[in-house]
């Protein structure tokens, strides 16, 4: 059960699903193509980086899985800031800085969280901000990427990563970023 939860927790990555979504939004043309590649790029490849690096450097290599977290935070803020001022500077569309700012808005609600000592689930908000920016943006056929939610429920559960209720806080603080990114920027 346990190499299930792991494989179930790496398709449910939320880089991978950002880059789904940046992916969607593009083939259906919701945003360009170039919005959507720059989108994968912050998104879905500039965090990963974060375990490139911390293979790489020795010392962080050491320090095993918990400096991967503390990497994978910072490069994934870095890729939403970054993205966040593309969008602006670049004049992107109103999707794409929607995106953005939800992105940002939810990493710093689980940013508070983890410093109030509640460290609710990076991987669930990653999984449902992508969903519930799809079925707004695209179809609301994209509510079965709840399925999507509930696997990374089941295989972080499974694999003691989070208790429940972190997971559905990390589920409320992308919804709750998504409104209000909304809210702000339309």
């Amino acid at each position: 059960m346990e190499k299930t939860a792991k494989v179930l927790r790496v398709l449910t990555v939320p880089n991978l699903m950002a880059a789904i979504m940046a992916a969607v939004l593009g083939y259906t043309s919701r945003i360009s193509w170039y919005e959507a590649i720059i989108m994968i790029f912050f998104l879905g490849i500039f965090p990963c980086f974060a375990y490139i690096l911390a293979y790489i450097v020795p010392k962080w290599r050491e320090e095993g899985r918990t400096m991967q977290r503390k990497l994978a935070v910072v490069f994934s803020v870095t890729g939403y800031v970054g993205g966040i001022a593309a969008a602006f500077l670049c004049n992107m569309s109103i999707i794409s800085k929607v995106v953005y700012l939800t992105y940002l808005l939810s990493g710093a609600f689980i940013f508070i969280s983890s410093a109030l000592g509640f460290p609710a689930s990076g991987h669930s908000c990653g999984v449902a901000g992508p969903v519930a920016i799809l079925c707004v943006y695209v179809s609301l056929w994209w509510l079965f990427g709840i399925a999507a939610e509930v696997l990374a429920f089941v295989s972080s559960l499974t694999a003691k990563r989070h208790t429940f209720l972190q997971l559905t806080a990390g589920c409320a603080a992308a919804l709750c970023a998504f409104f209000i990114a909304l809210f702000i920027l339309t």
